[in-house]
């Protein structure tokens, strides 16, 4: 089976809607975890198998776009997020003899980070695992493309985003539950994530 990479998105803006609603190790594991150089192919092959998930979600789509059934548009979009985590789940991986040693390590520390985002900092993870702090720093970023702190923000903002769409929690206390006290730094980061005010997404 290919699937065509189209400068890194999908059809109604799916994977600019995973990228905001999904924690940063998902992220990281669609740009990272199926190899460096599948980044730079136009296309990345699967191996056929039998009662395929992928090949029936991919049919579901199909139906879904040519049928125009109400809601179409809305269940094409819930079928593409499901059909880019069974890609990611199905892709052959490298054997793990062949993933470095540092890469083991930054996603390890993307799934602390989406799972203790509201207090985790570098000096703690540095702490755990016995490294330097700026050693560890710079490895990660090497690995993930951005700074700690960086990652850090955005499964904040993503957790954020989540909960001001989906509850009517304060957006305050949102602020507070992610982890994040300085209000205006987080409407801005917020704006520049989001191209929108926390405001405006709660409508």
């Amino acid at each position: 089976m290919l699937v065509k990479i189209v400068g890194k998105t999908i059809s109604v803006n799916l994977l600019s809607d995973l990228r905001r609603n999904n924690s940063v190790l998902y992220d990281f594991l669609i740009s990272h975890a199926v190899g460096k150089k599948a980044i730079h192919a136009d296309f990345l092959l699967f191996p056929k198998k039998r009662g395929s998930e992928i090949k029936e979600t991919i049919e579901h789509i199909i139906d879904e776009y040519f049928l125009k059934r109400d809601f179409s548009n809305s269940v094409i979009k819930s079928y593409l997020s499901i059909l880019l985590t069974q890609l990611v789940r199905e892709y052959p991986l490298e054997k793990n003899d062949q993933i470095s040693k540092s890469q083991k390590l930054a996603t390890e520390i993307l799934k602390i980070i989406s799972q203790k985002f509201r207090t985790i900092t570098l000096k703690k993870v540095a702490k755990q695992y016995n490294y330097n702090e700026n050693y560890l720093s710079n490895l990660f970023k090497e690995e993930v493309g951005k700074t700690f702190s960086e990652i850090l923000t955005q499964e904040r903002l993503i957790q954020a985003h989540s909960m001001i769409t989906n509850t009517i929690i304060p957006i305050t206390a949102i602020m507070e539950r992610v982890g994040i006290s300085n209000k205006t730094f987080f409407y801005n980061k917020y704006k520049e994530f989001y191209h929108s005010t926390p405001g405006e997404d709660r409508k």
